[in-house]
């Protein structure tokens, strides 16, 4: 960016109105001298009428011939002006570089190889290949059928394998054999969840007409029904109980099993459920609602935080706000938890947004349809692709990395994968 400014430049009130009335009419020198003094008039009256121009910024993509122009007007009426640089701003570089040292160094980084610096400044691929602008994308563990949902402890990936009926668990360096299956045989599986405690349980959600919630050990060990709720769904975690929805409703039940409580009744097309300090939020891709709730269910009337949503899918909370995925909208939204009518679209022509995450700083989604794992800013902006993959599902985060499932239904395994965040 090019800012000129010229602050010398005398009133036009101060000019001489006719300058060559001033020169001498007599000798060479004197006409020499009377010239000069013509051209030092004619160059401040020049200032004056070009400075509403020059006193502006102009875009270094404006033709050479413009900027030639404007430097040559500049130097001539001595007028002063500087280069000025925006960090991260890839606008003013050619495709595929930005200006990530700030400074005077302008469009330094490809961001299309850098690794500090893939895709978008300060997007780290943590020492690994920068190819395309997209970080290497690992392969945990494989599955056999579809796998679908999520969870993460300290040290492992849980998930599930909807075809092959198991719950699996593989180390997030990758395991260079198999998943470790610690349940089997559990038809209809969906969604799981898992206590942060390595010696801890892992839930799962089971449908149908026999479904409900299961746990299992993190080690191989028995399954243990929690609840019997037909076609159960979503499931959440806090340190006493389990939050899932059904088919018909939102429910919550201790996690040593027991008598599930109803706290609000859903419609047959039920969606996710996230939970923080003391409240519960919950989708319904049916009615195109976001709600929240009580988790202690003194009340049962659901605050709708939003409506008229294309069936919300995936829904996720952070300290300041709420997010979801609207797989019929193809869009990723948010509202703030302060005041639902703080509502915004973070991300649009996103084909079959599903799962999401956030970390406080950015949201982190997959898209079914166009094969794509992406981030973009709690506030809004131009997404960064992370990975493409076939099918990609659900999402989890830790501090470095995102972690999906993907169900390689045209030319990649199926299974649980990890990309730099």
């Amino acid at each position: 960016m090019i800012e000129a400014a010229c602050h010398d430049a005398p009133p036009l009130g101060g000019l001489t109105e006719h300058p060559a009335v001033d020169a001498p009419r007599a000798g060479p020198e004197a006409q020499g001298r009377g010239t000069l003094r013509a051209r030092r008039i004619a160059r401040r009256r020049s200032a004056v009428l070009l400075k509403p121009v020059l006193d502006m910024s102009f875009d270094l993509r404006a033709p050479g011939c413009v900027l030639l122009a404007l430097v040559a007007a500049v130097a001539e009426l001595g007028c002063s002006f500087k280069l000025d640089a925006v960090q991260g701003d890839p606008g003013e570089c050619s495709a595929g570089f930005a200006s990530c040292a700030g400074g005077a160094t302008r469009c330094e980084t490809d961001l299309r190889t850098t690794s500090a610096h893939c895709g978008a400044c300060s997007h780290s691929c943590l020492g690994g290949a920068c190819t395309d602008g997209r970080c290497q994308t690992a392969l945990l563990g494989g599955a056999t059928g579809r796998p679908y949902g999520i969870a993460l402890d300290s040290e492992f990936v849980y998930f599930i394998d909807n075809t092959g009926g198991t719950v699996n668990k593989v180390a997030k360096s990758g395991d260079p054999t198999s998943p470790l299956v610690l349940a089997s045989g559990q038809i209809g599986v969906n969604l799981v969840a898992a206590e942060a405690e390595l010696d801890g349980a892992v839930f799962f959600t089971l449908g149908g007409p026999d479904g409900g919630v299961s746990k299992v050990n993190k080690t191989p060990g028995p399954v243990t029904v929690v609840a019997s709720v037909p076609d159960a769904w979503e499931i959440a975690l806090d340190q006493t109980d389990v939050y899932f929805t059904a088919v018909g409703g939102l429910y919550r039940v201790p996690k040593t099993g027991g008598a599930p409580t109803r706290l609000a009744t859903l419609s047959d097309n039920p969606g996710s459920v996230a939970i923080d300090g003391d409240t519960v939020y919950f989708n319904d891709k049916e009615a195109g609602t976001v709600n929240r709730l009580p988790k202690d269910g003194s009340s049962t009337v659901a605050e709708v935080l939003a409506n008229l949503q294309a069936m919300p899918d995936g829904i996720a909370v952070d300290q300041s706000n709420v997010y979801w995925t609207c797989y019929g909208g193809e869009a990723v939204a948010r509202c703030s938890k302060q005041d639902a009518s703080d509502r915004q679209t973070l991300a649009s022509d996103q084909s079959r947004p599903n799962g999401i995450a956030a970390d406080g700083a950015f949201v982190y989604y997959t898209a079914h349809d166009s094969g794509t794992v992406s981030r973009v800013s709690m506030t809004g902006g131009e997404p960064l692709l992370l990975a493409r993959c076939d099918t990609p599902l659900r999402v989890a985060l830790d501090e470095s990395y995102t972690y999906f499932t993907a169900s390689g239904r045209l030319n990649n395994a199926p299974g649980v994968f990890r990309v730099p965040k």
